[in-house]
């Protein structure tokens, strides 16, 4: 249920109890569902501000100021501010540039040919790709509206890479499964794991590689896909390969697809207009932070620049 006195429940759980786990949870699509913050859909609808939430991050930091020796709430509160950071630039990036629902950041890029193929878009949102891992995520996104970052990414660089369908064909589908649907987040990352923003680095997300690394015991993808259970987790991470009892096969060849698809990717990224509009867009939508390691002072919180308006309107 979003209203503002989940939003206020969510936040003090995680604040107090669950955000301990924030740093290295938030990559497992089975710990997220506890470790991450889960206040975006709150954010997204309303029912909690900005403000309020770093006013009491702000707080809860204060409170382990005074505690001396390494303390894993230090970490993954530092973690949380940043990703807090980083959803207000991307939405200020379509405020900005509100033509990036159509077309893309880097217009270079919007010369790339799709398939759109409609029957492997239907295979990929109803999770019955053949592939275990994107077929748990995409089911679990359709059940509970929620996917970890890491998963989101994944799914998005199979349908473009692997897929060949475009970054504007699924925007429309997760954007009606997502319960935490903000549009400048989405659309800023669908575009940056289409990899066609120029500026950023192109990732092609190994689902075989990814459950061995956050699904091991095949926990998440024996949840959602029931047909799997009689596997051992080694079937499961190889499935593209070994023909599985009672699953779909594979409506793809992933390496294949995604090496034609990065061969138009980079051929672009190389050209001379590639480049020249990456420049422009590194400029209009890069960050600002810099790069060399600066002394800084203790941290009080929120205090100066753009923090210091979040705290300056929190109720």
């Amino acid at each position: 249920m979003v209203n503002e006195r989940t939003a206020w429940d969510t936040l003090s759980s995680f604040l107090q109890e669950r955000g301990v786990a924030y740093s290295g949870g938030i990559s497992s699509p089975n710990r997220a569902f506890t470790s991450g913050s889960r206040l975006s859909p709150h954010l997204a609808w309303g029912t909690i501000s900005s403000g309020s939430v770093f006013e009491e991050l702000d707080r809860r930091r204060e409170e382990f100021s005074l505690i001396k020796g390494p303390n894993p709430w230090r970490r993954s509160l530092r973690a949380f501010e940043s990703r807090l950071h980083w959803r207000d630039h991307f939405v200020q990036r379509l405020e900005g540039s509100p033509q990036m629902e159509f077309s893309a950041i880097n217009p270079a890029y919007d010369a790339i040919e799709y398939e759109d193929d409609s029957e492997l878009l239907t295979a990929w949102t109803e999770g019955r790709t053949g592939y275990p891992l994107i077929d748990a995520c995409m089911r679990c996104l359709g059940e509970t509206g929620f996917m970890n970052f890491r998963m989101r990414a994944m799914v998005v660089s199979f349908a473009c890479f692997g897929m060949h369908l475009s970054w504007r064909t699924i925007h429309g589908p997760l954007a009606r499964m997502f319960l935490d649907y903000e549009p400048g987040i989405h659309i800023s990352q669908l575009q940056m794991q289409a990899g066609i923003t120029g500026i950023n680095a192109i990732r092609v997300y190994s689902p075989t590689k990814q459950f061995l690394d956050h699904d091991p015991e095949g926990t998440f993808v024996k949840k959602w896909v029931p047909e799997l259970r009689q596997h051992t987790p080694a079937e499961i991470a190889y499935a593209e390969e070994v023909r599985l009892a009672g699953y779909n096969p594979p409506v793809i060849c992933i390496k294949e697809r995604s090496k034609q698809m990065k061969e138009r990717v980079y051929a672009i990224r190389r050209s001379v207009k590639g480049k020249k509009t990456s420049q422009e867009v590194l400029q209009k939508h890069g960050s600002r932070k810099g790069t060399g390691r600066v002394k800084r002072k203790k941290s009080t919180g929120l205090s100066t620049g753009q923090l210091a308006l979040f705290k300056d309107s929190s109720p």
